[in-house]
């Protein structure tokens, strides 16, 4: 069974994605909680997503771009195999 890198990689974004609503879902939660009032929701949300931006980003961004790479090399040498063991089988056009 061969490791598809690239869906490691979609599969990480995904995770990434998720626990950013989570845990500025979280941080609204705990503002509600703690203040007893309902601020607006929807711009809290926002900024907490905002917040959590650069976080998420450290933690996911480069493994993720590691395996796109890796993909790509493997996608590059299985050409270059292809091609270099490629014999034609006739005249050229």
């Amino acid at each position: 069974m061969e490791i598809d890198n690239h869906s490691i990689a979609d599969v990480l974004t995904l995770i990434k994605a998720l626990e950013t609503q989570f845990h500025a879902y979280v941080a609204v939660h705990d503002l509600v909680r703690k203040s007893g009032l309902f601020p607006a929701l929807e711009e809290s949300l926002t900024e907490a997503l905002a917040d959590l931006k650069p976080k998420m980003d450290a933690k996911y961004d480069a493994v993720i771009q590691k395996l796109y790479a890796a993909d790509l090399q493997a996608a590059d040498r299985a050409l270059l195999e292809f091609l270099s063991a490629w014999k034609s089988k006739g005249p050229p056009n």
